[in-house]
């Protein structure tokens, strides 16, 4: 028999996997770049951060850091770029 319940936990835990990698990702950008609040889109391993310029600079120089501390925090999480 279909157990509905079995069917639901695989969705539960993709959002708890989901708000683990956000948090890690926020405070990675927080610890690493200094910025707090930061937009962002993750697509395909590729961490897209969205803002200003000068925003988008301060990630590119600490690119190499930001993607260590990513590692370190996330290691299944597949984040291999930052844009």
């Amino acid at each position: 028999m279909f157990n509905i319940s079995d069917y639901f936990k695989k969705f539960a835990r993709l959002e708890g996997e989901s708000l683990l990698q956000k948090e890690a990702i926020e405070q990675a950008l927080k610890e690493v770049c200094g910025i707090p609040h930061a937009g962002y889109s993750l697509k395909k391993g590729v961490l897209t951060v969205k803002g200003s310029p000068m925003l988008k600079s301060v990630v590119f120089t600490k690119k190499q850091q930001l993607l260590a501390a990513l590692q370190a925090s996330l290691p299944q999480g597949r984040i291999t770029d930052v844009r």
